[in-house]
């Protein structure tokens, strides 16, 4: 059961490079029917954080890599992975895409494969910047798995998203994710 009761996001300032990007990528996947979800620091950064990152993480729910080319060429993006590893990287880790003649910011694409990746894209919301927008993984669930990577960068962007939507935000779901991936003893982090 998703507890979470955010649904959609709505920030007013002007895209970014990195907005430019992603919102590029995502219509791309939109366009071939292709269900995902934006995960990890770029939603952090989406969000008013102020820091960099050099890549905006999707989740697909597709099996074919075949598919994700196809829908990144048609959209001007070229493949950054070498294509004979094409299979075998989307199958094992991730693809990565860059929009030239820029290399960065680059898009890295995992397949859904646990149940944290279909749970982020089944209950993903709807982000938007002015008219564009891009769907993100529930907010609950990527402040809990920032703080079980616990690098200093991640439980910033924990503590960022957290301070700025509380009101917005389901602690009951934070807690039960933290718990499911075994940070709970980081809960702390978020009542400074």
């Amino acid at each position: 059961m998703n507890l979470a009761i955010l649904k959609e996001v709505r920030v007013r300032r002007r895209e970014t490079d990195l907005d430019k990007v992603a919102f590029k990528f995502a219509e791309a996947l939109e366009k071939y029917g292709i269900r995902y979800a934006v995960v990890a620091g770029y939603v952090a950064v989406a969000l008013g954080r102020p820091r960099t990152t050099e890549d905006i993480d999707f989740i697909v729910k597709v099996e074919d890599p075949k598919i994700i080319l196809s829908s990144a060429e048609d959209a001007g993006f070229k493949l950054l992975t070498k294509i004979e590893n094409l299979e075998r990287d989307f199958q094992n880790t991730s693809i990565r895409f860059y929009l030239p003649p820029y290399y960065l910011p680059n898009v890295e694409v995992k397949r859904a494969k646990n149940r944290h990746h279909f749970y982020a894209i089944e209950n993903r919301i709807r982000f938007y910047i002015g008219k564009s927008s891009i769907y993100i993984g529930p907010l609950e669930h990527q402040i809990a798995y920032k703080l079980y990577l616990g690098t200093n960068k991640d439980l910033e962007d924990a503590y960022f998203i957290w301070r700025l939507l509380r009101d917005k935000l389901s602690m009951d779901e934070i807690k039960k994710w933290a718990e499911e991936v075994g940070a709970e003893g980081r809960l702390w982090i978020l009542k400074r």
